[in-house]
């Protein structure tokens, strides 16, 4: 009870830590400086969850067979919340490209992009827990990695093509 209680304590403060940035935030998109605002963006949104990855990869794993069960799933946590943590930057980051091309881009573009951040993190969760049970060096996970790159390339040929089509803006291809 008191793990959860200091853990509770820490992420509130990375709560109102991450909060401390908004108006810092606003400043950096009234005068249009893109990549600080997504960087102040990611930094707000990533704080809770880096505290408990710290907190996850940190903590004193003492000998305690009350809790031995609990303690084997904490790499597993530690790799699903990472994963999660991506998930997040990547709608973060298509979330704020939106936002500043606002019509410079089709919908068509943004929903490709969210449809990777999507894949990614369907197939980082899959492929996170099946290497935790069966182990990383299987060859079913070995050749679950490679259906997955190759529908990645096949994505990054789809994409290339709406840049060169057309779809994109000046202003929003000199963004990518």
């Amino acid at each position: 009870f008191s793990l959860l209680l200091i853990l509770s304590i820490a992420e509130a403060g990375l709560i109102f830590a991450g909060r401390q940035f908004r108006p810092l935030k606003r400043k950096c998109f009234e005068k249009a400086n893109i990549w600080q605002y997504t960087a102040l963006c990611l930094i707000e949104r990533s704080l809770p969850y880096f505290g408990a990855l710290a907190f996850l990869y940190f903590f004193p794993v003492q000998v305690d067979y009350r809790l031995t069960s609990i303690f084997l799933f904490f790499p597993l946590f530690i790799r699903l919340l990472s994963i999660w943590l991506i998930f997040l930057w990547g709608i973060t980051v298509i979330r704020v490209f939106a936002k500043i091309s606002q019509e410079t881009v089709k919908p068509e573009l943004i929903s490709h992009l969210k449809k990777l951040i999507i894949g990614i993190l369907v197939f980082g969760m899959i492929y996170a827990v099946l290497g935790w049970i069966i182990s990383y060096d299987n060859i079913i996970l070995i050749l679950i990695r490679l259906g997955f790159e190759a529908a990645f390339f096949a994505w990054a040929v789809i994409l290339i093509r709406m840049i060169r089509s057309g779809q994109m803006s000046a202003p929003a291809r000199a963004h990518l």
